[in-house]
């Protein structure tokens, strides 16, 4: 019974690790694409250049994000 509550509890955490690497590459995922659709019409404004860097730097989160998250939480990999 003891043994059995212990791999409950494992598998419990494992699965909320799961959930939440998906909810972070998700979020950098929205962010991403918003920035894509939004920021484009006001990057012609040349007091919003600035606009591009960030979108750029959303991208590349996004693009690092799942990779990054991967080798924190892979127990084989480390």
């Amino acid at each position: 019974q003891a043994l059995n509550g212990d791999n409950s509890i494992k598998r419990r955490r494992r699965e909320f690790q799961y959930a939440m690497q998906f909810a972070v590459v998700a979020a950098f995922h929205c962010i991403a694409w918003l920035t894509f659709r939004i920021f484009p019409p006001l990057v012609n404004n040349p007091s919003y250049i600035w606009l591009k860097g960030i979108t750029t730097l959303f991208a590349l989160l996004n693009s690092s994000t799942s990779a990054f998250l991967f080798l924190l939480n892979n127990t084989e990999v480390r």
